[in-house]
């Protein structure tokens, strides 16, 4: 049996990539070293790929992130309203009634007139409050 040559031996030297110019010795030894570090990092790169799949999520697994992922999702829709400045502006449309002596805003003409008659004693109350 014979052993395996090593990887520069099956390669001619008129094929390999010459990083470097000239035709010295340490120039070939140079392109030898830059053959041997290209042909490694090949091999790496295609290790890299070779376990890159085999760590991917297959059927049942990939079902189960899916499903996870959904639900993060449909949790982080929901609580998307929920925020100071949402709460804010839903209370501001809520307020539809306003004073007419100090324009401060109330909910209903109920609290407008309780407000009208504690804060503003003196004065007459509008023609809208008269009838609550």
């Amino acid at each position: 049996m014979e052993a395996e040559a090593p990887l520069e031996r099956l390669v001619s030297p008129s094929t390999r990539p010459s990083p470097t110019r000239g035709t010295g010795p340490r120039q070939s030894l140079n392109a030898d070293k830059y053959f041997l570090f290209m042909s490694c990092t090949f091999r790496l790169m295609i290790w890299t790929r070779v376990l890159k799949s085999l760590s991917m999520a297959r059927g049942q697994q990939k079902l189960q992130s899916q499903a996870k992922a959904a639900e993060k999702a449909a949790k982080a829709a929901k609580q998307k309203g929920h925020n100071a400045n949402d709460q804010k502006k839903a209370a501001q449309q809520a307020l539809v009634f306003s004073c007419a002596v100090c324009k401060a805003q109330m909910p209903d003409p109920k609290t407008y007139k309780q407000h009208f008659e504690n804060k503003h004693p003196k004065n007459d109350l509008p023609p809208e409050l008269k009838t609550v």
